[in-house]
């Protein structure tokens, strides 16, 4: 007999003989060994909340229920400044904060006559 390996993961097509066949594994969140079979449930999830730690890393987890392949960012909405700080404050979600306004830097150059003209952004001050 031959099984394939698409029954513990749904990506993979590896085949197996029998006897190599794993005897246990995780689910998807790897919280629970051989996670019974439930229904409502994806197959192999356990059916609790994944709880995975967010990439980018914001400090939220996944709130998702245990899942196959990587966790969303996070949908959490919290009010941010834009790089340069001109703007106001705007609803961004968690995962993408970061954001430009598109407005010049216009900070004072060495010269002390001139202002920066350069859209403000991330990495503006380290290379601007």
């Amino acid at each position: 007999i031959i099984i394939y390996c698409s029954s513990f993961s749904p990506k993979c097509r590896t085949e197996f003989d029998q006897k190599d066949t794993p005897k246990r594994y995780l689910c998807y969140c790897h919280k629970e060994i051989d996670p019974q079979f439930n229904p409502w449930s994806i197959p192999h999830s356990c059916g609790q909340t994944c709880g995975k730690r967010l990439i980018p890393e914001c400090g939220h987890i996944c709130l998702l229920l245990c899942h196959p392949g990587p966790c969303p960012p996070c949908p959490k909405q919290i009010n941010v400044l834009c790089y340069c700080n001109q703007s106001g404050p705007t609803a961004r979600r968690c995962g993408f904060k970061g954001w430009s306004c598109g407005k010049a830097c216009s900070k004072l150059l060495s010269c002390q006559q001139h202002r920066c003209e350069q859209v403000y952004f991330i990495f503006h001050e380290k290379f601007g």
